[in-house]
């Protein structure tokens, strides 16, 4: 799905589709601040989700590297 068709489909709403990354290196990419900006969320509690989204990328980068292995990942 692209993100003309995400638009497509919200029958005249006014809305703004904005792509997000997250790294798996646990930093917070520019799109993610931004995002955060535009929906209002600023200083401390801005902080707090560069925190969590630090800390959850960080647990997804090891699980990651921990299964890198697995037949299951492993390139076809």
């Amino acid at each position: 799905m692209t993100t003309a068709n995400m638009a497509d489909g919200t029958r005249g709403r006014n809305i703004k589709v904005c792509p997000v990354e997250l790294v798996c290196r646990g930093f917070v990419t520019g799109s993610t601040a931004q995002l955060l900006r535009e929906v209002g969320v600023r200083g401390q509690a801005q902080r707090g989700a560069f925190k969590e989204f630090t800390n959850e990328t960080e647990k997804s980068n090891h699980c990651l590297q921990l299964n890198r292995r697995d037949e299951v990942w492993a390139a076809s």
